[in-house]
């Protein structure tokens, strides 16, 4: 019981106008997120997600290397990469389930009894099995299950 994520709606967040041309398939993301996303993304992220939440942002990416990729304007590693599609992904979903900016962030960043008592966006920066676990919560509460 899982929600998902439309991936026109993922390439559109992280700003990536090529989704469109090539049909939003899952597979021309994957290898964009593996050339390394443009730092951009990480201020889409940072604007949407972290709305007025200081040092937040490190979960993801630190600030350190966001600035030394901004200075040397490079795009960020795939690693990096795929953290920021997973936020993307997450915040699409919580945003799905809850209709709103403040209650979606509201519910990802408060721990969660479910989650070990984490905070769900620290959950899903882990890997793809926390980005799942957080995704399978979220299906639960837009389907009526316990959660």
């Amino acid at each position: 019981m899982e929600t998902e994520a439309r991936i026109e709606d993922i390439v559109e967040m992280l700003g990536l106008g090529g989704g469109k041309k090539h049909g939003y398939s899952r597979q021309w993301l994957a290898r964009q997120i593996a050339k390394g996303l443009p730092i951009t993304a990480v201020d889409r992220i940072a604007e949407t997600l972290f709305a007025g939440q200081e040092g937040v942002l490190d979960v993801i990416v630190s600030d350190a290397a966001t600035m030394r990729r901004r200075r040397e304007n490079r795009p960020l590693s795939p690693e990096h990469s795929a953290r920021v599609e997973r936020m993307a992904r997450v915040w699409i979903m919580a945003h799905d389930v809850f209709g709103d900016d403040d209650k979606a962030r509201r519910f990802l960043f408060t721990p969660h009894m479910l989650l070990d008592g984490e905070a769900p966006i620290e959950v899903a920066a882990l890997n793809d099995v926390g980005a799942d676990a957080v995704g399978s919560l979220l299906g639960r509460l837009k389907y009526g299950s316990v959660a």
